[in-house]
């Protein structure tokens, strides 16, 4: 195992922002540059570190963590606090902050500002599994964790690029997770949609649905929530992943074109389709519960696929007796909504015409009800 270095002060000009942050989730605008990616660690929030550092300065009892490679020092652990140092120093790729440099420098501590110009830092040789164990406590169950997407992909590049291979189950303890399910389920989200993204059935650009944080083209926990469903699982016929497993560059979940098919079918109605186009089936995550109930009938995933509504095609497949609960129901609380505001509300006589009319018709249906249940009572009994 590579030997970590004593704790050193380096210049704030020799540190590199991290272009595999997992807060990027491994797609930073496929950009090594350092505007670029202090930029995207700003969209993520460091005001809070910005406040602290312009009045504090820098804690040195917590230095950040970098790894030397080919002669660069690149910070792994400490990128937003990084950030803020960039902006608060005026360092040149910072220019694009001045005004927001401008307006902390009437409020900050010049001598503290200064001293943000070197930074204590631990320096690895590599990427081992030490530094892995401690970025995954730190941040997959630290104080601002990674969201569910930034930890998936850190959890395969971990995998399946570190060289140490890990089963998923060792990944878990590394992590500090001591429950490898929900590790194994995010994971096999993942691995879905890398799946589907290389086989070309579906562009991350073209959902309608967008996500936020780590993976802003789509909701990545939709994905992780949906193959957690049993019926769900079975449509798509997914290949589960095991603690046991290990995580390759070609791990594969999807084994049989009915498995592309259904998966990409999946996608289009939780996220629809700019390029199809189509509107995804799914309004909101609670409705992926309904959509586990519809997969199961062939004739309604042919609904959805013809744009009929979820709802619409999930209720036609309730009992009937459970849909004439609710409907009696709901007549019931609007009958009652309709006779307090005939009692409290002063009406117009041709207002009262119309509503003595229209009830009527009302009445007439609800007799037709009552003598056809009466009817079909009395042939039973």
């Amino acid at each position: 195992m590579a030997r970590k270095n004593t704790i050193r002060r380096i210049p704030l000009r020799d540190l590199l922002l991290d272009k595999k942050n997992p807060r990027f989730g491994g797609n930073p605008g496929a950009s090594d540059n350092q505007k670029s990616l202090l930029d995207s660690i700003v969209e993520y929030g460091i005001n809070d570190l910005l406040a602290s550092m312009s009045a504090n300065g820098y804690f040195h009892a917590e230095p950040i963590v970098a790894v030397k490679q080919d002669g660069e020092i690149t910070v792994v652990e400490g990128n937003r606090r990084l950030a803020a140092a960039l902006i608060l120093t005026g360092d040149e790729r910072a220019t694009q902050y001045r005004d927001i440099k401008k307006r902390w420098d009437s409020e900050s501590d010049k001598e503290k500002i200064e001293s943000l110009r070197e930074f204590p830092v631990s320096v690895f040789e590599e990427r081992n599994e030490e530094l892995i164990a401690y970025l995954g406590a730190k941040h997959i169950r630290g104080s601002k964790p990674w969201d569910s997407y930034a930890k998936a992909h850190w959890l395969f590049e971990l995998m399946s690029a570190s060289g140490l291979e890990p089963t998923i189950g060792h990944a878990a303890q590394l992590i500090g997770d001591h429950n490898p399910n929900t590790v194994k389920r995010i994971l096999e989200a993942y691995v879905l949609m890398r799946q589907l993204r290389d086989e070309r059935r579906y562009k991350s650009d073209s959902s309608q649905v967008r996500g936020r944080g780590s993976n802003p083209d789509y909701p990545f926990s939709w994905v992780y929530t949906s193959i957690g469903y049993e019926n769900i699982r079975e449509w798509i016929d997914i290949s589960g992943l095991d603690s046991q497993d290990k995580i390759l560059a070609d791990t594969r979940v999807l084994k049989s074109n009915t498995a592309l098919d259904n998966s990409e079918k999946l996608v289009l109605f939780l996220f629809g389709s700019t390029s199809k186009p189509a509107r995804p089936a799914v309004d909101e995550s609670r409705e992926i519960r309904l959509l586990n109930d519809v997969v199961r009938h062939k004739a309604s995933v042919m609904e959805l696929e013809h744009g009929n509504s979820l709802k619409e095609v999930w209720e036609k497949l309730r009992p009937a007796g459970d849909r004439l609960v609710d409907l009696f129901y709901d007549t019931q609380v609007n009958l009652e909504k309709i006779n307090t505001l005939i009692a409290i509300e002063t009406l117009q006589q041709d207002d009262l015409n119309q509503f003595m009319t229209m009830g009527q018709k009302s009445q007439n249906i609800l007799n037709t009800v009552i003598a056809t249940l009466q009817r079909k009572s009395e042939i039973l009994s």
